[in-house]
């Protein structure tokens, strides 16, 4: 992996969680709109809310986010070179408010950032991915018990 692919999948990975955030926050905005003399949450909040949940948790299915999934990536538990729990790739996540220091890691330790040395991760080449696997994914991760 090089480094370009490393910094290529985080920058492709905002963008494409801005553009979900965008697409989860409108709606949200729209019936709050409608409902607001029956709600008293901050509309602010609760879409902000969905947003950070959305993001910390964008690595969750098979430890790829959609950026890995198209570039090769994943990530793995440092230790073990087993694809991540669902709480180390959230914990490596609770770091990207700190992009500079992230993007800082990544130019000398492609393989891991600050919030892989919080987590136990690094990320690997691993196979490509099609995103049309992600609603399958979803629908198994919330019907699991």
């Amino acid at each position: 992996m090089t480094l370009k692919t490393r910094l290529g999948s985080m920058l492709l990975d905002h963008l494409i969680m801005c553009c979900i955030s965008v697409a989860t926050a409108i709606p949200i905005y729209i019936i709050c709109f409608i409902f607001k003399r029956f709600l008293t949450l901050d509309i602010t909040l609760v879409s902000g809310l969905i947003v950070i949940i959305v993001y910390f948790c964008k690595d969750i299915l098979k430890a790829k986010s959609p950026a890995k999934r198209i570039l090769g990536l994943q990530v793995l538990d440092y230790k073990t070179d087993k694809p991540a729990s669902k709480a180390q790739t959230i914990i490596r996540n609770l770091t990207i408010p700190l992009w500079p220091l992230e993007v800082f890691f990544t130019l000398f330790s492609k393989n891991r950032r600050f919030g892989d040395l919080l987590a136990g991760t690094k990320v690997e080449e691993s196979t490509k991915e099609s995103l049309s696997t992600i609603p399958k994914e979803l629908k198994l991760l919330f019907t699991q018990r």
